[in-house]
């Protein structure tokens, strides 16, 4: 999935323009489209690389054809479910393995979904965890408060501590980035030693 800020419109105006011919344009080739368009910030395309981007775009959007069915399912486009760019990786998986007829390709697939799955949850858990110990009750009114990088460093820090102390990296678990928002909010209420001391315990722990 390709994610920025200036990057999102401009992903989200070559979808628009292409329609309904998302079935000739590539993850790659939009990326590099994108890329192109993008001037103040950075494209970055993440998830598995030596797959994803050789996929159609009707892969993971679908392709309307007459009535506003979905492209090769028969599915209303009322019914589609929004997905969040972070779930897209796992999400292919799904659909690759509803597809994949050869079992022990089937069973790899499997395993990877699982693997993510469980990561997700873990990372979840550990992010909540590290939120209640510092704040307490004060976590509901954290998670309503818009994120607003205040401490540039702090935040630097505890991201790198966390992908470290918890074994994770955006471009290899991009679902994680859900849950970020919250340890960038802990950056205007505690320093740094304070969070990385917190993330320590409780990635070990978890």
């Amino acid at each position: 999935a390709v994610v920025s800020t200036q990057s999102t419109g401009n992903w989200m105006n070559n979808t628009e323009t292409i329609l309904p011919g998302w079935d000739k344009e590539t993850v790659g080739q939009q990326y590099q489209i994108v890329k192109k368009m993008t001037t103040e910030s950075h494209a970055s395309l993440y998830g598995d690389l030596e797959v994803i981007p050789n996929e159609s775009l009707a892969t993971f959007l679908g392709t309307p054809q007459e009535g506003g069915q979905r492209w090769g399912s028969g599915e209303p486009t009322s019914n589609w479910q929004s997905l969040q760019s972070q779930d897209v990786m796992v999400d292919w998986m799904r659909r690759k393995l509803e597809k994949e007829n050869d079992e022990d390709a089937a069973m790899e697939l499997k395993r990877e979904i699982k693997f993510h799955e469980e990561k997700e949850r873990y990372v979840e858990k550990t992010v909540s965890a590290i939120a209640e110990y510092l704040l307490g009750d004060a976590v509901p009114a954290l998670t309503e408060i818009p994120l607003e990088i205040q401490h540039g460093e702090c935040n630097k820090a505890i991201m790198n501590g966390f992908f470290s102390a918890c074994n994770t990296r955006i471009q290899d678990h991009p679902y994680i980035t859900k849950y970020l928002s919250t340890l960038a909010k802990l950056c205007n209420v505690y320093s740094d030693e304070v969070i990385l001391s917190t993330i320590g315990r409780f990635c070990n722990a978890n």
